[in-house]
């Protein structure tokens, strides 16, 4: 199923219940991912009043962020497949490549403080152990 499709099958199911929170943050949820971050923060503020705590404080940390753009130069879905384009070409053996995909994706402070992810560090130290780099491996693990 794609995320397009996900969206689609949630909408539908908000139509029929539209008090259902879960399907509301699983929408919202992925139209921040595929980059409407207006129709996820939308979602967002209907869910927040429904919340409290530490979800409640989380939420409007994301609403902020959306209010103040900062937010990934492109959506999450892309990044997410750029990482698997990334793995698919290491495994190939083109491994500079895939290390510069990996590293444009760390540049990203957005996306990576939004989408902490360690194994990117891990499969750039592989990159530069496969292209020789011992030293560079270990600093890129850090």
């Amino acid at each position: 199923m794609t995320l397009f499709q996900a969206e689609l099958f949630l909408r539908q199911g908000l139509a029929l219940a539209p008090d259902n929170l879960k399907a509301l943050a699983d929408l919202a949820e992925v139209n921040f991912l595929l980059g409407r971050y207006d129709a996820a923060a939308t979602l967002w503020q209907r869910l927040l009043p429904e919340l409290s705590g530490a979800p409640a404080q989380a939420l409007s940390s994301r609403l902020e962020k959306i209010s103040a753009g900062e937010l990934p130069r492109v959506p999450a879905v892309d990044y997410l497949q750029a990482i698997a384009g990334a793995l698919q070409l290491k495994d190939e053996g083109a491994y500079e490549e895939a290390a510069a995909i990996l590293t444009d994706i760390r540049a990203d402070a957005h996306f990576c403080t939004e989408f902490p992810l360690p194994q990117i560090p891990y499969l750039l130290a592989l990159c530069a152990l496969d292209m020789g780099g011992v030293g560079e491996a270990r600093g890129k693990k850090k």
